[in-house]
């Protein structure tokens, strides 16, 4: 087609009849003749992010936008944001949402996009600002609606994700991103059953949507199937290979199941997830190669159980002749120094001191290539600080009977918190029996569950007392025994040796695997598990029983 006019008029047509190849055709014949066409450069580059071709993408986009710079377009800036954000690039593609919300303050697919991606960097309040927006500028927005969704159910609130992904549903019936992510609300609130069949339901609509095959298999795993489970994840994985949640979570189940060669190469994954874990420090990986006389920096990630788990890993780089510096959560900086193997600790807040490489610390059980049978389950290989003990002891003194720690809830901000915390009236049952000296470890206890503990039992209140990981180690190297759902004190229980008994729910984090009352990871550990998914009151009934004979014997 000679003129370009016509040419470009005939690539729009194609472009937006989904006629891909002959809409790039034309819009290449008018750049051939007109070299720096703006609105060619720009719809050839949007054509190249719907080929998930996103360098080619920016490298147009940037071309027109170059162009335009006297009279920027809000579109183009919006359309390079999305081609930065299959980069992977979320800051620039922030930065070129918000111009284009700014150039445009009507621009309701600007303040939508600039939601997900902070969404995606667990920038959360912000996120649902910005899909509010979008929707007071077009109430009938689905995506919208399903971004504030994702933005309740990433802060634990099912339930009012479930709403948002019904008012997205009302609007697109067939809006396959909003029935599986409603079918993952249906998971945290416990509907196993209903959230398999939304699943089945959009993979009778599409039986190629990776997301549900994915979804399912979660659904599945909850409900005690995972073989089950694993062909789901499978299924994923054949559609699309190189998802990382899919591989993360194919890792998890494998770790569950004891499958450590296969788990910790895939849980690798979890590093290319939208999340960023740890911060950029500009020095070579170490890749488990002799460390001798190197400064090897071991940085936490992920929650404080996990830095207790696996902390223990300093000891292996110390011992090859590595000097090991640990950049820590804040709160643990009194307590990592005395970890064995730590030579020094830096806080995530603080400009980082000299080293040669860094390690992200759960990475470490893939370079030592751990098998259950090669853990590193030396007991303790944490202890608290010396001076905090006496103070505590003190206090348990003052007491009678088994002295226990008790935690019955986790961190309120972790998604699968309700999962994992059992309701107050099942601890009540158990802080009945007599002969037990109760110290309360739960940190946010509340007025009303204090009250309806005290309602059984005399009970030591110590969360406001526990200032920081220090206090809280100095208290539990004082007490016979802590009784714990899965949180960062059962880690620490057992890394610093003491008897912890760790009240799991149906289907645990994969750190417990399945079926066994014991862990490898902790010689000290006694596990106790749901044997249905949500029955507290079986599994702390047989804690009681357990305790009470315990008590009988005058330990």
């Amino acid at each position: 087609m000679s003129n370009p006019r016509q040419a470009f008029t005939a690539a729009v047509a194609h472009h937006r009849a989904g006629r891909l190849d002959d809409a790039a055709k034309l819009y290449e014949q008018v750049l051939a003749r007109v070299p720096n066409q703006v609105d060619s450069l720009h719809l050839l580059g949007v054509l190249a992010t719907q080929r998930a071709d996103y360098k080619t993408a920016v490298e147009l986009i940037s071309r027109a936008i170059e162009k335009k710079k006297a009279s920027p377009v809000a579109e183009f800036h919006n359309n390079i944001g999305a081609a930065y954000k299959g980069l992977g690039q979320r800051k620039d593609a922030a930065n070129h949402f918000r111009l284009a919300a700014r150039l445009k303050p009507s621009y309701a697919e600007a303040f939508n996009n600039l939601g997900a991606v902070l969404e995606e960097d667990g920038e959360l309040e912000e996120a649902r600002k910005n899909f509010r927006q979008a929707l007071a500028l077009k109430p009938d927005y689905a995506k919208a609606h399903c971004g504030c969704g994702n933005v309740a159910l990433a802060q634990g609130k099912p339930a009012d994700a479930l709403a948002c992904y019904e008012q997205a549903l009302a609007i697109d019936p067939n809006y396959l991103e909003a029935h599986s992510n409603l079918g993952r609300a249906l998971i945290d609130l416990g509907k196993f059953d209903d959230a398999e069949a939304r699943f089945c339901r959009i993979l009778s609509l599409d039986p190629d949507y990776a997301p549900a095959h994915y979804n399912l298999g979660v659904a599945l795993e909850e409900q005690g199937a995972p073989d089950k489970a694993k062909a789901s994840y499978q299924k994923a994985l054949s559609l699309s290979p190189d998802e990382p949640d899919y591989r993360w979570n194919a890792a998890l189940l494998h770790l569950l199941k004891g499958d450590y060669a296969a788990g910790w190469a895939e849980y690798e994954w979890r590093l290319r997830r939208a999340r960023k874990l740890t911060r950029d420090v500009g020095q070579p990986r170490w890749d488990g190669s002799d460390p001798s006389g190197q400064t090897i920096l071991i940085q936490t990630e992920q929650g404080f159980g996990d830095t207790f788990q696996f902390i223990r890993y300093a000891q292996l780089v110390n011992e090859r002749g590595g000097k090991v510096i640990v950049e820590c959560q804040p709160g643990t900086e009194p307590l990592l120094p005395l970890a064995v193997g730590v030579d020094a600790v830096v806080s995530r807040d603080n400009s980082l001191p000299r080293f040669d490489r860094y390690i992200e610390l759960l990475s470490l059980p893939h370079s030592f290539s751990t098998t259950l049978k090669s853990i590193p389950a030396q007991v303790p290989y944490m202890s608290p600080p010396l001076d905090l003990i006496e103070a505590w002891r003190r206090r348990a003194n003052a007491t009678s009977g088994v002295k226990t720690g008790l935690v019955w809830r986790g961190n309120p901000q972790n998604t699968i918190n309700p999962k994992k915390s059992i309701p107050i009236d099942d601890v009540a049952k158990l802080c009945a029996l007599e002969g037990v000296s109760w110290f309360s470890i739960q940190l946010d206890a509340g007025r009303d569950e204090i009250d309806a503990l005290r309602a059984c039992t005399p009970i030591e209140v110590c969360g406001p007392l526990l200032t920081d990981w220090a206090e809280t180690a100095a208290l539990i190297s004082v007490l016979d025994l802590v009784i714990t759902v899965d949180t960062g004190v059962a880690h620490l229980a057992g890394a610093l040796g003491k008897p912890v008994w760790i009240v799991l729910s149906h289907i645990p984090d994969w750190r417990w695997m399945l079926e066994r009352e014991d862990t490898p990871w902790y010689p000290t550990a006694r596990l106790f598990r749901q044997r249905s998914p949500g029955d507290w009151g079986d599994v702390t009934a047989r804690v009681r029983e357990t305790l009470a004979v315990r008590v009988a014997q005058g330990r």
